[in-house]
C-alpha cells in the first residue's frame, strides 16, 4: 500500500533482491489498483517499472503529498472509497496467488488457457473495474513484437 512512486519502486526493488513476489496497492481520488509482481518478470512487460515507467522518474518522496487523512479526507470522501477498494483488490490477488493457484498446480488443472486468465493487475474507478491478466500481457508482448 505504497503512497507514492518512490516507495513503490523500493519496494520492487527488494522483492528483485529478496526474490520475493510482491503485491502493491494505490490509489488517488477517483481510481485505485492493484498489482501482483514476480521478481522473474523484471524488466519485461510484467513488470509494473515497464508499463509504469514514471515509478523510476518521479521522487516525489513526501509520503504526505497529497495527504490521505484530516481536510483532504472531508473534502473528498472518494479517498477512502479508492483506499478500500486498492486495498480489497490487493488482498484478492493475494488470495489468489498464494491460495488459489497453488491449488490448481496441484490439481494438475493449469494449462495454457487456464494460465492465460491469472490475474496480475486489478484497476478500478468511479463507474468501471479491470482486471488484466497473464494472457492480456502476452497478447500485448506479440502485438508489440510486430509492429516493431
Amino acid at each position: 500500500a505504497a503512497d507514492n512512486h518512490p516507495a513503490r519502486a523500493n519496494a520492487l526493488m527488494l522483492a528483485d533482491t529478496m526474490n520475493s513476489h510482491c503485491i502493491i496497492a494505490a490509489n488517488n481520488y477517483e481510481t485505485s489498483e492493484a498489482y501482483y509482481y514476480n521478481p522473474k518478470w523484471v524488466g519485461g512487460d510484467r513488470d509494473p517499472r515497464e508499463y509504469y515507467p514514471e515509478l523510476l522518474t518521479d521522487k516525489t518522496d513526501d509520503p504526505l503529498s497529497p495527504p490521505c487523512t484530516g481536510e483532504v479526507l472531508e473534502s473528498s470522501p472518494q479517498l477512502a472509497l479508492f483506499n478500500m477498494r486498492a486495498a480489497a483488490d490487493a488482498l484478492w490477488l493475494h488470495r489468489f496467488w498464494s491460495v488459489v493457484l497453488p491449488e490448481l498446480m496441484e490439481e494438475g488443472a493449469l494449462d495454457d488457457a487456464t494460465t492465460d486468465t491469472i490475474p496480475v493487475l486489478v484497476s478500478s474507478t468511479a463507474g468501471r473495474a479491470s482486471v488484466k491478466t497473464i494472457g492480456d500481457f502476452n497478447a500485448q508482448t506479440k502485438e508489440n513484437e510486430q509492429s516493431s
